[in-house]
């Protein structure tokens, strides 16, 4: 009897793409692997309504968090990760449950600046 392959959504940034492709490449012997652009988001569709019936469609979800933006905040620049990125995985994680969304950061890149709510820490 065989077992169904698990569904696996990768997200990120226009930027990270390659990094996004790389993951595919290496899960695509033991799941089946959609990156964000290729066909999860219909055409003429709302994103954020496809986004939602994509958590429910897909099994797990990786997403490659990078420094691509910069924000100014109290004088100060930071690095930063893109907010469509942390929304994705934001959706992904409450239609999940938090327990199968993973979370990619660049090791190539400067070090980002996370927001408080990212990191684990609680109210």
């Amino acid at each position: 009897m065989s077992r169904r392959r698990p569904c696996i959504f990768v997200g990120s940034s226009s930027e990270s793409l390659p990094v996004a492709t790389a993951l595919q490449r290496q899960l695509q012997a033991d799941a089946s692997v959609k990156v964000w652009n290729q066909g999860v988001f219909g055409i003429a569709q709302y994103t954020f309504d496809e986004l939602v019936r994509a958590t429910a469609k897909f099994d797990f979800a990786i997403f490659v968090v990078a420094a691509d933006d910069t924000i100014e905040s109290r004088g100060e620049r930071y690095l930063v990760a893109r907010d469509n990125v942390l929304l994705e995985l934001g959706m992904f994680a409450g239609g999940h449950h938090h327990a199968p969304v993973s979370r990619q950061l660049r090791p190539d890149r400067n070090p980002l600046r996370q927001h408080r709510r990212c990191d684990g820490a609680r109210r």
